[in-house]
């Protein structure tokens, strides 16, 4: 789905007015507000936790009683008994996990999140050439690890897309990906968008 004229326009003109009415970025707000009408247009907010301390949420229920990525149950795996899924990058708190089991969290520990850390650290203004592939795919990571349970029959590619840990073939898919990464402390004070690439990155 796309924006209609009129709203673009409307919300072209409400950014203005929050700017001030300075002249001379006519283009950049008309850009910027096509681009947000599209996104509320086509997505959803499926979830949001935030960075308490304490208490410390869970999410995923142990009655359940199988990982959320691997699918296996005990006696043949045994879940965490409430993993952080947060990196500590992002601060402390935020929620723990209950449905996750110690291999695919011992996996991703190893594959993926230490070049997320990487990526949240450096920040949007590091002047790094891209997103590593391994730091994508944590992002992707923490998404699905925050969905309601009833969500994920939905996501089951991408789910096993993250617990492989093949970069070297990702890359060649995604060697051309171009995506957006929005960081924001709270509302009130958002970070600006950096524009990111899936090429390869030392």
């Amino acid at each position: 789905m796309r924006p209609t004229f009129d709203q673009i326009r409307t919300a072209a003109y409400e950014r203005w007015q929050r700017r001030g009415g300075a002249h001379g970025s006519d283009r950049d707000d008309w850009l910027a507000a096509e681009k947000h009408g599209r996104f509320t247009a086509n997505y959803r907010l499926a979830a949001a936790h935030r960075l308490d301390p304490e208490p410390p949420r869970t999410i995923g229920a142990s009655a359940r009683n199988r990982c959320r990525f691997c699918g296996h149950a005990a006696p043949r795996t045994g879940l965490t008994t409430g993993a952080p899924i947060f990196p500590e990058a992002l601060g402390p708190g935020g929620p723990v996990a209950l449905d996750q089991c110690e291999e695919c969290a011992s996996l991703f520990a190893e594959t993926i999140e230490p070049g997320l850390s990487r990526f949240l650290l450096a920040g949007p203004s590091s002047g790094l050439p891209g997103i590593g592939v391994d730091a994508f795919k944590g992002l992707v990571k923490l998404a699905l690890a925050i969905m309601p349970a009833a969500d994920l029959d939905d996501h089951e590619e991408t789910v096993e897309w993250i617990s492989n840990p093949d970069h070297d073939f990702d890359l060649n898919v995604f060697r051309d990906l171009t995506c957006a990464v929005h960081r924001r402390r709270c509302a009130e004070q958002p970070m600006p968008a950096s524009s990111l690439d899936g090429s390869p990155r030392a």
